[in-house]
């Protein structure tokens, strides 16, 4: 397909990859013309969106592969595991260098936006790589297991999250640029585009708000389960927290969403694993991915239902999504990979990958 319609349809997919086991993580290359996968069979394998080939990379991680991003100038994929090793994999030289190894889960790798570093999550630490996979000296310590790692729009500032708050950090600077602390364990951590706001889900069934700019902070609670996933839109202008089988969407224009009724989006019949926001032919979509084996389409602004719905066959597990081509791509449980390329458009191909 040449984008996602506005009817969105992405059950027009046209590859599928299936990997050995369960897809934990899904990452398109910055052109959007590969895709890389990651399972808990420790396999990463790239597929050409273009040619509809793949290849499995050397050095899988024992245990389980956990997290993956590439490189911004789309030469190599960086991934963790649960064998505590970060490495990157170079696919213009098809070398694999090993850049950190040693006790902990890599839960997660997030490159800078300038490119010049990534950080990794790797048990109760968060470490530095410049980018040429050289370990920079500043290591973050926390108190507990770091749970996610995102970047904020200000340059050189990670913000992590973990029991007890989340904290502001620097590549350069031993102490953390600042804490916002709070007596609960936190899953997920989002930055709002704008540099305004933070939001964390948390295992208590709870979604924390901090204004950064004043400091002040409030909670939205009473969600069905704990909030794993939190997305802010694009342009800042709302927050969609997916909780059970529901996602919420809070206003975040002007004030923010204190004293505001979000819009509640409802038709999944099991918990919702990922959500991402969408250019639907110039509205802003939603698609959303669950425990159901379904993968559901939303514009939120003409209605509370969705547009369509795919059945997966499997319990979906993760999903990607590149915003300049329109490339969708979920990962389920069994270990399939289906893709919708958008503009890149491949010949229809069918791809078994075994366990190494």
């Amino acid at each position: 397909m040449s984008g996602v319609s506005e009817e969105l349809r992405p059950e027009a997919a046209t590859f599928l990859v299936r990997l050995a086991d369960c897809v934990r993580a899904l990452a398109f290359s910055p052109d959007g013309t590969r895709l890389a996968a990651a399972s808990l069979g420790g396999e990463v394998v790239i597929v050409d969106l273009r040619g509809g080939g793949s290849r499995v990379l050397a050095r899988p991680h024992a245990g389980g592969a956990l997290a993956l991003a590439w490189t911004p100038t789309g030469d190599a994929v960086v991934t963790g595991g649960q064998d505590g090793a970060v490495v990157r994999h170079r696919l213009d030289r098809d070398v694999t260098d090993v850049l950190h190894e040693g006790p902990g889960w890599v839960e997660r790798v997030a490159w800078a936006p300038d490119g010049r570093v990534f950080a990794a999550a790797i048990g109760r630490a968060v470490r530095f790589f410049d980018a040429d996979g050289v370990a920079l000296p500043v290591v973050h310590e926390h108190d507990s297991t770091v749970s996610d790692i995102a970047w904020g729009p200000e340059p050189g500032v990670l913000w992590s999250g973990c029991y007890g708050g989340v904290q502001a950090l620097s590549p350069t600077r031993v102490r953390a640029l600042r804490r916002l602390r709070w007596k609960g364990s936190i899953l997920a951590i989002a930055p709002s585009p704008d540099g305004r706001w933070l939001a964390t889900g948390n295992q208590d069934a709870s979604v924390h708000i901090w204004h950064l700019a004043s400091g002040r902070d409030f909670e939205m609670s009473g969600f069905p389960a704990k909030v794993r996933t939190l997305r802010f839109r694009p342009d800042a202008q709302s927050l969609a927290t997916a909780s059970g089988g529901a996602v919420a969407l809070w206003d975040f224009a002007g004030r923010g969403p204190a004293g505001r009724t979000p819009k509640v989006l409802e038709g999944h019949a099991a918990t919702i694993t990922d959500a991402a926001f969408v250019d639907a032919g110039g509205r802003v979509g939603l698609v959303t991915t669950a425990l159901d084996g379904t993968l559901r389409s939303w514009l939120p602004a003409r209605s509370r239902s969705a547009v369509s719905s795919v059945d997966l066959g499997s319990p979906a597990s993760c999903l990607a999504v590149h915003a300049r081509t329109a490339g969708l791509a979920v990962g389920t449980r069994d270990g399939a990979v289906r893709v919708s390329p958008g503009v890149t458009e491949p010949k229809r191909r069918t791809v078994s990958v075994a366990r190494r």
